[in-house]
C-alpha cells in the first residue's frame, strides 16, 4: 500500500481510538474496534482479490502489479515465465524468509 493511505489509515484509528477511550468504552472492546478497522483497510482488498475473487483477469493484474515481491514473483513465474526463472523465484523465497 501506498505510505500516504498507511498513513491516514492509522491517523484516523489514532483519532477514533482516542474519542472511544474517552468514553469510557472498555478497553477490549476498543481494541477489538481498531484491529477490525485496521484489517478491513489494510488486508481485506488482498484477501479479497487473492482468495475470495474468480476474476482471473483481477488476480493477473494484482500479481504482475506486486512481482516485485518474491511471493509474488513465483505466481507470476509460472503463468508467464519459463521453468528456469520459476526455479529462481523459488530460490529468491528460501532465501528471503528463512522459517
Amino acid at each position: 500500500m501506498h505510505l500516504f493511505k498507511l498513513i491516514l489509515i492509522y491517523l484516523v484509528a489514532i483519532i477514533s481510538c482516542t474519542f472511544l477511550l474517552l468514553m469510557d468504552l472498555p478497553i477490549v472492546v476498543v481494541f477489538l474496534l481498531l484491529f477490525m478497522y485496521v484489517f478491513a483497510l489494510t488486508m481485506f482488498p488482498y484477501c479479497n482479490t487473492l482468495i475470495w475473487s474468480n476474476n482471473i483477469s483481477k488476480m493477473d493484474r494484482f500479481i504482475t502489479k506486486h512481482k516485485t515481491k518474491p511471493v509474488f514473483a513465483y505466481p507470476y513465474a509460472v503463468a508467464h515465465e519459463t521453468v528456469t526463472e520459476q526455479k529462481l523465484s523459488v530460490q529468491k523465497i528460501l532465501s528471503s524468509y528463512k522459517q
